[in-house]
């Protein structure tokens, strides 16, 4: 009873965020060309924090698959899988390590690493040709 319930949650949780790659990818491009804010992982981190992170991952996984052959791109699946997988793994860290004496820190430990994500695909975007 309980699997069945688990498994249509995950469902729309992925259908969710497959909803929300689509929309986000007829949005014109941030500051960098190809990059996205990343909607569709606010998903992933729902499925994070009410089940564990192999379903966070499943859903990842599954909407990059499923996001790639709604869009049409490939490359496009590998960017988002990779994007998702890094986030879903960041954000299992921070889960795991919960640190309520010091959240200021954590927070401060977050934006670091996203900031870290966005020279690492800021440095890939820049140097591929338009």
């Amino acid at each position: 009873k309980h699997a069945a319930k688990k498994i249509a949650v995950l469902g729309i949780l992925t259908g969710l965020s497959l909803a929300a790659f689509i929309i986000e990818s007829l949005l014109p491009p941030l500051f960098i060309p190809g990059a996205k804010a990343g909607i569709a992982n606010v998903f992933s981190f729902a499925a994070l924090i009410i089940y564990s992170p192999a379903e966070a991952f499943a859903v990842v996984a599954v909407k990059s698959l499923l996001g790639a052959v709604y869009a049409g791109n490939l490359s496009s699946m590998l960017y988002s899988f990779t994007g998702g997988a890094v986030s879903m793994a960041i954000s299992s860290v921070m889960l795991s390590h919960r640190c309520s004496s010091c959240p200021c820190l954590r927070q401060l430990i977050l934006i670091y690493l996203c900031y870290l994500i966005y020279l690492i695909n800021f440095q890939k975007y820049s140097a591929a040709p338009l």
